[in-house]
């Protein structure tokens, strides 16, 4: 007697023959398609600085984050977030959130 009752009908391999089921049903498998890249934008040209609270992950402005995007995008990162901005904050509370010289508001 099969305790299971499977049958050829309801065999789980029947659920792999479309790529996404397979692609979600896959164990143990990461990569870059699997990642988002969060991206932080400042205002200005060319600039890529440092978020201190943050070591290796950097403010971009517009153009910066373009070029960034484009190379996450060869490599297979699948999307990017823009995370919002903060405003509701006072600024000398959280000044590692603002770069140096601009407030909230400029944003």
């Amino acid at each position: 007697m099969n305790l299971l009752n499977l049958s050829s009908r309801h065999e789980p391999r029947r659920l792999r023959r479309h790529p996404a089921m397979r692609r979600m049903l896959r164990e143990h498998h990461l990569s870059a398609a699997d990642f988002i890249l969060p991206v932080f934008l400042v205002e200005g040209d060319g600039v890529r600085t440092e978020i201190s609270s943050m070591p290796g992950v950097f403010r971009h402005s517009i153009d910066s984050a373009l070029q960034l995007c484009a190379e996450a995008a060869a490599r297979g990162v699948s999307g990017v977030l823009l995370p919002p901005l903060i405003f509701h904050l006072p600024f000398q509370e959280f000044p590692a959130l603002f770069p140096p010289g601009q407030d909230a508001q400029s944003f």
